[in-house]
């Protein structure tokens, strides 16, 4: 069974789209899907996800999906 990613949740959430949060992320919108995917990204990019969630998606919350695939 698969569980939506906790980013996606967070956008659907609050009605923000893929491509606009990763605009303000400043990253591509494929780079974002890489990540939520497992894809290889650095410490910073993480941090500034989880500053533009408010804190409510965090560095761990990607790193606890590797460890479930």
């Amino acid at each position: 069974m698969s569980t939506r990613h906790p980013l996606i949740s967070h956008l659907k959430e609050t009605g923000v789209s893929l491509t606009d949060f990763a605009r303000k992320a400043e990253m591509s919108r494929m780079q974002l899907y890489r990540i939520i995917n497992g894809g290889n990204t650095t410490l910073d990019r993480l941090k500034k996800i989880s500053e533009l969630t408010g804190g409510k998606v965090t560095a761990n919350d990607f790193a606890s999906r590797e460890a479930q695939q």
